[in-house]
């Protein structure tokens, strides 16, 4: 049962990101070229993915190449995970605070009160 709770924590956190690039990212390039054409999104999604699969050949790749280095370790490993995480979270920073604005101020302006 422990290691089903890890397992879902784990999947949350690592699918929450990628659901959010590859799904709000396109729309945003769309809503942004107003042209509504499903090409377009089609295309965005497809370089989205694209470079996710990248990533995960790479990602567990050069964690194994770190691994073999007898000075490095774990540390590293997990270090660059981390910092990793930071860039993503910094890029994709300023569509979320955009997104959210734009959330309340339409809260904000259907408030019957």
């Amino acid at each position: 049962v422990i290691f089903l709770l890890i397992l879902f924590c784990v999947g949350i956190t690592q699918n929450g990101p990628y659901s959010l690039a590859s799904a709000n990212m396109p729309s945003a390039i769309n809503r942004m070229h107003a042209t509504r054409n499903a090409k377009l999104v089609g295309m965005a999604t497809g370089i989205i993915d694209g470079f996710g699969s990248i990533g995960a050949i790479f990602g567990p790749l050069s964690g194994a190449i770190i691994l073999q280095c007898p000075t490095w370790g774990w540390g590293l490993v997990f270090l660059l995970v981390a910092v990793s995480m930071f860039v993503a979270a910094s890029v994709l920073s300023r569509q979320v605070y955009l997104e959210s604005r734009k959330c309340c101020a339409a809260d904000i302006s259907s408030d019957p009160s």
